[in-house]
């Protein structure tokens, strides 16, 4: 996609405003949004906890002001992916994962970096239609697999019983679907 503003460049940033019920989204290139946001034409930032700036260089820079360091660094830098050798600093440096095995090496520091962005780990979002129930039914399962457990801890068997029916049901309601 191309940049909205200069029509040359690759759109990167994308940039929605809401202004009293006005909604205007623009697709812009590095430059076009830092140009913009000087003028004064969109107006946001990064949070200074993360430190740096979106117009701050390319993309790697900003994922790599966002992955800050957290207390054990050291180790988290010390350790390196088995299988493509990149060290935690490498991919904050880099803005990317070096392989797929990376996402389970640096899987902690990931995830504490996830949640400080975003508040947690969970996705909250819009879901699509066709999976909607599909990933309410897992919930309610997960759920009524925890209140079993609960259940067979306070010796309340026939409670149990009635949850696992009740799971046994939500399954086969899903292989018939």
């Amino acid at each position: 996609m191309l940049c909205d503003k200069c029509k040359k460049n690759t759109a990167q940033v994308h940039y929605t405003e809401n202004i009293n019920g006005k909604e205007t989204k623009y697709a812009l290139c590095h430059e076009c949004a830092a140009e913009m946001k000087k003028t004064g034409e969109i107006s946001f930032g990064i949070p200074s906890v993360f430190g740096g700036s979106i117009f701050g260089g390319d993309m790697g820079s900003l994922i790599g002001s966002i992955l800050t360091p957290q207390k054990n660094q050291r180790t988290a830098d010390s350790k390196k992916c088995d299988l493509c050798g990149m060290s935690f600093a490498d991919l904050r440096r880099e803005g990317k994962a070096g392989c797929p095995r990376c996402y389970d090496t640096f899987g902690d520091e990931l995830e504490r970096t996830v949640a400080g962005i975003h508040g947690g780990t969970r996705h909250t979002g819009r879901v699509p239609e066709k999976y909607r129930a599909k990933i309410e039914d897992a919930e309610k399962i997960a759920t009524l697999r925890a209140k079993i457990k609960d259940a067979v801890a306070a010796e309340d068997y026939e409670t149990a019983a009635k949850l696992r029916d009740e799971i046994k049901e939500i399954e086969g309601k899903g292989e018939t679907a």
